[in-house]
């Protein structure tokens, strides 16, 4: 018995010394914590589903280093919830940590879940080189990620080669454009607006930062904006707003025509335009998908003011003009080979829906008898095919040439 008491007893006086040496051991704050790699994580995502390690090496106030097991909990969070898409675990948590040993851990370790900036995102999805270059360039930067809620329909790169490419413009003279800030806030709505929200309500329009309204209209599954750029990845998140990955570049209606006028370089297609545009016909044109134009050529014009007896002059101010213009415009792309692959055939053109005839005759496309000289095509609008004469509709023919 007493064996056993002095055993107790001896027990009891190791289990207090045991107890006060750990309570003399200091607790010590938590400076920094071993940097995790950043993790995409959604945003109804719980953190017992991400892949988070049990353990970590952390750095104490004393600069020692220990290994020590975590415990996490919910993340503080600063996005809108409400708003689905992904969002960036960021790499280095914040710490509020306190250990006492490498076993325990004394208050929290928290992460933080947090959307990049605008600028932030797109580099880090890494197909938005110009669309970011542009918005440097324009000085766009601190406005586009300090307003309230945006979204952004951002071109890919992809979208800008083929503006380039039908354009034959190289990037530093798009990047020259005067009208480059109008451009880039053309691609940007004043509201956060997902995928669904746009789709439910298509078809409509929504005013830009530029002034200027774009269209929403769905073809089958895909939203189209102004009906030549369809939206791909979406609802990608940012501090301030959600991005959609669009496959073509964005022009306000009222920069069109400044742009083309510019680009082509030609005085006569250049004044060709310039007539559409003061007949409205060629914002016609840009509100639909695309165009062919059989655009006749200064000698054509100039033949056909000598067959009326007309200066040059009046022959742009006849009544008639814009009719004969929308003969000359087809709906639709109609490249020199489509032409050769179908004549011979007859294209219904702008004006009442009156067709023109398309031959091949001996190798050589001919428009109601008008030799095709040269072809173009303009940003993904269309097609400018130049002919050698004016066309002239049977009804206009017999005003003009009464008998």
């Amino acid at each position: 018995m007493k064996k056993w008491f002095v055993a107790a007893l001896f027990l009891l006086f190791i289990s207090v010394v045991s107890a006060c040496d750990a309570a003399d051991e200091p607790i010590r704050d938590i400076v920094e914590i071993e940097a995790l790699n950043d993790q995409i994580v959604s945003t109804f995502t719980g953190f017992e589903m991400l892949d988070l390690p049990g353990q970590l090496i952390v750095t104490l106030d004393d600069g020692s280093e220990t290994l020590v097991r975590i415990a996490w909990e919910s993340a503080r969070s600063d996005y809108n919830a409400a708003l689905p898409g992904e969002y960036v675990l960021h790499g280095q948590p914040i710490t509020t940590g306190r250990v006492t040993n490498q076993n325990a851990v004394e208050a929290v370790i928290t992460v933080v879940v947090t959307a990049g900036s605008l600028i932030e995102t797109m580099e880090n999805l890494g197909h938005y080189s110009i669309f970011i270059e542009m918005i440097e360039t324009a000085g766009l930067v601190e406005m586009l990620e300090t307003a309230s809620a945006l979204t952004v329909f951002a071109p890919t790169d992809d979208a800008f080669d083929v503006l380039f490419a039908n354009f034959n413009l190289p990037r530093s003279m798009l990047l020259s454009l005067e009208q480059l800030n109008e451009i880039v806030l053309f691609h940007v709505h004043d509201r956060s607006r997902d995928l669904d929200a746009l789709a439910d309500f298509a078809p409509m329009t929504l005013p830009t930062l530029s002034g200027d309204s774009i269209s929403f209209t769905l073809e089958g599954p895909q939203l189209v904006l102004n009906e030549t750029a369809t939206v791909g990845a979406s609802n990608r998140i940012f501090t301030n707003g959600i991005l959609h990955d669009i496959d073509g570049v964005l022009i306000p209606p009222n920069l069109i025509e400044e742009l083309l006028l510019d680009l082509i370089g030609d005085d006569m297609l250049e004044m060709l335009f310039d007539l559409l545009i003061e007949s409205g016909l060629f914002f016609q044109l840009i509100s639909g998908s695309s165009f062919t134009i059989f655009a006749p050529n200064e000698t054509a014009f100039s033949n056909l003011a000598a067959e009326l007896d007309l200066s040059f002059e009046a022959l742009l101010e006849l009544e008639r003009l814009p009719d004969i213009l929308a003969y000359h415009i087809v709906e639709g792309d109609y490249l020199l080979d489509d032409l050769f692959i179908s004549a011979p055939t007859t294209l219904p053109t702008l004006y009442g829906n009156q067709s023109i005839a398309i031959e091949n005759v001996d190798g050589q496309i001919l428009v109601e008898g008008a030799t095709i000289l040269s072809s173009e095509t303009l940003m993904g609008l269309g097609v400018v095919h130049t002919i050698d004469q004016v066309l002239i509709p049977n009804d206009i023919a017999e005003t003009l040439f009464p008998e």
